[in-house]
């Protein structure tokens, strides 16, 4: 059992080459969804997202983009802008990091 769940997890990481372009396409991702003219806690996320050193650092910088937008625009349609991004997770994080009582709430919306 041990073995089949780590070959299985083994299978779905990606190369070196292909973490750090996924890295970058969602630290991308994360940036154009912030306003661009912003308060200073806009101006801080963005740079704590720029300057995040790997991917689990930018999964949990997920809940202060959407606190931004959820105040700018509300909650459901700061989801659905996040679920796009948080698609580009999968397979790059650890099984114990994904959410999973509110997976079915934002894949809905």
């Amino acid at each position: 059992m041990f073995k089949q769940s780590f070959l299985r997890l083994m299978q779905r990481r990606s190369s070196p080459t292909e973490r750090d372009e996924k890295f970058r396409r969602v630290r991308s991702a994360m940036l154009d969804t912030l306003p661009i003219r912003g308060n200073a806690t806009v101006t801080q996320i963005a740079e704590r997202i720029s300057y995040a050193a790997d991917i689990e650092t930018l999964w949990y910088l997920r809940t202060d983009v959407m606190s931004v937008l959820s105040e700018l625009d509300g909650e459901a349609s700061a989801a659905r802008e996040l679920r796009d991004i948080d698609a580009m997770f999968e397979g790059e994080l650890p099984p114990s990091i994904r959410p999973r009582a509110h997976e079915a709430f934002f894949r809905r919306s």
